[in-house]
């Protein structure tokens, strides 16, 4: 049964490494709670003086998480390569649910950062290409890039190395509004994650929400 969680942070043991097979998907214990593992690789291990989570090629999903409105953060380690990296939320199923990640390669370029829904597998990525989906963002590859997706209703903002969102989505396309949460790694890039939260919304967040409301409407 999934379950709401307070706080989750996500702590990460060396001594753990998983490679997908074609049987039964892998899982990965942390913090009291399970990965579920869609990827080719997923393993745990030091890297830049942090433990971080390794992912390559595919989805790992915390399917206990049952995610409505909140925050997601994380910081994320890759190379400059072609990959596609970033959280997705609200799952009913492996083949629906709410997305955005950023591209590794295009680091700078308009479209660096996109938003999407998707709906019986297939990704929208083509059709939402406007400022409501589409961004630049700094990206570094000698450090951690700090990552953080608020999520309240139908909207979302996200933050990369930033204070200020650098995507507002004021319209989220699927009519989900809760379900279970995860991590996308694909294309030739190989991510180190650290320090992941996925959390409710505190005081603190819906009264950044309300006073970028009422500013929106003045």
């Amino acid at each position: 049964m999934r379950h709401a969680l307070p706080t989750l942070l996500i702590s990460l043991f060396p001594s753990l490494a998983f490679a997908q097979d074609a049987g039964a998907p892998e899982t990965l214990a942390f913090g009291g709670e399970t990965w579920r593992i869609e990827a080719q690789e997923a393993r745990a291990e030091t890297h830049k003086g942090r433990e971080a989570l390794m992912v390559k090629g595919g989805r790992i999903w915390l399917d206990d998480v049952m995610f409505t409105d909140g925050v997601i953060e994380f910081d994320a380690a890759y190379d400059e390569v072609q990959g596609f990296i970033g959280p997705m939320w609200r799952a009913e199923s492996d083949s629906r649910f709410e997305e955005i990640y950023f591209r590794s390669h295009l680091n700078e370029k308009p479209d660096a950062v996109q938003y999407t829904p998707v709906e019986n597998g297939n990704s929208a990525w083509q059709i939402f290409s406007d400022k409501n989906a589409i961004a630049p963002v700094s990206q570094t590859y000698d450090g951690w890039n700090h990552v953080k997706v608020v999520v309240k209703g139908d909207k979302a903002d996200f933050y990369f190395n930033s204070d200020a969102p650098v995507l507002h989505v004021p319209d989220l396309k699927t009519d989900l509004k809760s379900g279970y949460a995860g991590l996308r790694v694909s294309g030739a890039v190989a991510v180190h994650f650290s320090s992941i939260v996925f959390r409710p919304l505190k005081v603190d967040d819906k009264n950044y929400w309300r006073s970028k409301r009422n500013t929106r409407a003045s």
